[in-house]
């Protein structure tokens, strides 16, 4: 009640910039206080013409970039201008192929390199959502695949929450995927 009555009497020289997936995830006691606006995101082409007035790279290694980064502009034009930010991405795109398609043994080997950490489970959990999705698009198979992406998911949702034993659900992971 206190949200509601905020947004229909804001303080003098304020707004409110409320963002959502879908405006169906958003309360309709909500909506109907709100001025709804479509963000749409730039389309790819445009998001790669811009990238090739800046850069030497040639289109299959802008594609392969803009692919990995999930189409996201602000990530893709990151890497494009940060050094080190486009190289631990090329790292750790390595990884997540060779995770994807190497053995139990190779995946905890993998996993023990980098100690379990946090941010590296979240960084190739990211790497290969984007591997399975690619592979969805192509692939006549695609039961296994969304087996994998809801195992995916779950792993990252796991390991994102605070509490989580990260080594757990690696391990999991290893063997499940």
């Amino acid at each position: 009640n206190a949200f509601l009555k905020l947004l229909e009497e804001p303080p003098k020289n304020t707004t409110f910039i409320l963002t959502a997936p879908s405006s169906r995830s958003v309360l309709q006691t909500i909506r109907s206080r709100c001025q709804h606006i479509d963000a749409v995101p730039p389309l790819k082409d445009d998001i790669l013409k811009q990238a090739q007035q800046h850069t030497t790279l040639s289109n299959s290694q802008l594609q392969s970039l803009l692919s990995s980064s999930r189409s996201l502009p602000g990530t893709f034009f990151q890497l494009l201008n940060d050094e080190q930010a486009a190289t631990y991405h090329t790292a750790i795109l390595a990884e997540a192929k060779s995770f994807y398609g190497g053995t139990a043994y190779q995946r905890y080997v993998l996993c023990a390199q980098h100690t379990y950490q946090k941010q590296w489970a979240l960084d190739i959990m990211n790497i290969l959502s984007v591997i399975v999705e690619a592979l969805l698009k192509t692939s006549t198979s695609k039961q296994t695949l969304l087996q994998q992406a809801d195992i995916l998911q779950e792993t990252t949702f796991a390991i994102s929450e605070s509490s989580a034993n990260v080594k757990i659900q690696l391990t999991h992971l290893v063997e499940q995927l």
